[in-house]
């Protein structure tokens, strides 16, 4: 039996070292994705650091390499306060076995790149924010192709299908409006509606899970207009 609020100490690993210029040249050398290299460095860092993941994600892939699920749950979130419970039935008996039961309250890595938000919306930003975030925001694009074969295995996992897709759906607007901003190109209102219209609906929980990394690429939508 678990305990309400036991969590993952594999997801709260802080932000990376800035190896984009790194990851760009393996990328080119391996003939693949900056992303996925990114993708293989995260790995690598988990196994490196001989983080054990919760019992809880374990018992739900298995014996599965957890590093794709736990890409995921770094940035997702339980709905505060009481809305969990409007989202879900609970009682004495409800076993504590998804990933809303395993992760923080709240997501460390998605809180460092909201905070790069606020710096490269304003223009505060400096190379290496820009190149942090679009890491990052790769890292999120590229995850989901990694990681709906291994929710698609799981009865466990299944719900969390939609999640992954708004996880990359997210990063890629992201991506756009951060490519935007560095490269000083406006994009034009008509496309920034749209986009801030679909990120209204990523907000929207899934699997009682929020996408903690919403409201930073909402601030660089916002500001890739002005």
């Amino acid at each position: 039996m678990f305990r309400r609020g036991f969590y993952i100490p594999s997801i709260d690993f802080p932000m990376p070292e800035k190896t984009h210029a790194c990851c760009r040249a393996t990328a080119r050398l391996a003939g693949c994705s900056v992303g996925s290299v990114l993708l293989e460095l995260l790995r690598r860092q988990v196994a490196q650091l001989r983080v054990k993941p919760d019992a809880i994600v374990q018992r739900m892939i298995g014996n599965a390499d957890p590093s794709s699920l736990l890409v995921l749950a770094s940035v997702v979130e339980p709905p505060k306060e009481y809305t969990r419970e409007s989202l879900a039935t609970y009682g004495s008996y409800t076993p504590l076995n998804k990933l809303v039961d395993a992760v923080p309250a709240e997501s460390r890595p998605a809180r460092e790149f909201n905070e790069l938000a606020t710096r490269i919306a304003p223009g505060n930003a400096s190379a290496a924010d820009f190149a942090e975030a679009r890491q990052w925001l790769a890292v999120w694009r590229d995850n989901d192709a990694v990681l709906q074969p291994l929710l698609a295995g799981y009865s466990l996992t299944l719900e969390l299908a939609p999640m992954s897709l708004n996880l990359k759906q997210t990063a890629v607007i992201g991506l756009d409006a951060h490519s935007s901003l560095e490269s000083h190109k406006r994009v034009p209102s008509s496309v920034q509606e749209k986009q801030l219209a679909a990120l209204k609906k990523l907000k929207a929980p899934e699997a009682v899970l929020l996408d903690a990394i919403v409201p930073g690429v909402e601030q660089l939508v916002q500001a890739s207009s002005h």
